[in-house]
């Protein structure tokens, strides 16, 4: 499969790369992708990990948070990314970036968010897609069916940030058991909560 990466991968500039889980970052798609032009932007606390993996310098583009960056016209603001529980403080460190460019449309990559506190992200530009990755709590994936208070505070921290549309990702990512997994049905469920609070909203659900 990962044969295949570069010619995938062809038309793509650059990456961005939010945090060191395996399910984001991981040595055996940067070796696949080495020997292309890809520019990488990796958060500065993975520049270490990056060279690790066998990362050419030449490819590396190093973030800070709330430090733009710009690449072939598009701007990039990188955030703190919100990877840590607001109930224990379990987490990663991690980054979110706001993609803006001209005549293109602004993309806010929230990465795996685990604190859904409104207002903890601050987008002070009109969003055009929000990509959320789903999570709903730990040890409820399992269970098909939307449980407990996290999915509604899921919902309403993604409305909160009125985007035009929401990308809804994470589900059947690798490394993950099935028992452990994001799944179609809890991308569907959530995005008829999403609907029901704010009708005009398109829901995008890739597989």
């Amino acid at each position: 499969c990962r044969d295949e990466l570069p010619k995938l991968f062809k038309n793509v500039s650059f990456i961005l790369i939010s945090h060191g889980h395996d399910d984001h970052f991981e040595p055996q798609t940067v070796n696949a992708l080495k020997n292309t032009d890809i520019k990488w932007i990796i958060p500065d606390f993975l520049k270490e990990t990056a060279f690790s993996y066998g990362m050419k310098e030449e490819n590396l583009i190093v973030a800070q948070k709330d430090k733009k960056l710009y690449i072939d016209g598009i701007e990039i603001l990188p955030f703190e990314g919100k990877h840590f529980r607001k109930s224990n403080g379990a987490g990663i460190e991690s980054l979110c970036y706001f993609v803006t460019g001209k005549n293109v449309p602004s993309v806010l990559f929230l990465g795996d968010v685990r604190d859904y506190e409104i207002g903890n992200i601050k987008v002070d530009s009109e969003i055009d897609y929000l990509f959320s990755h789903v999570w709903l709590g730990d040890n409820v994936a399992g269970n098909d069916a939307l449980t407990g208070e996290i999915p509604q505070m899921f919902v309403d921290y993604v409305t909160s940030f009125s985007p035009k549309n929401i990308v809804l990702a994470h589900l059947y990512e690798s490394g993950r058991s099935k028992n452990n997994m994001w799944k179609l049905c809890h991308a569907t469920a959530l995005s008829e909560l999403i609907k029901r609070k704010c009708p005009e909203l398109k829901v995008i659900i890739p597989l």
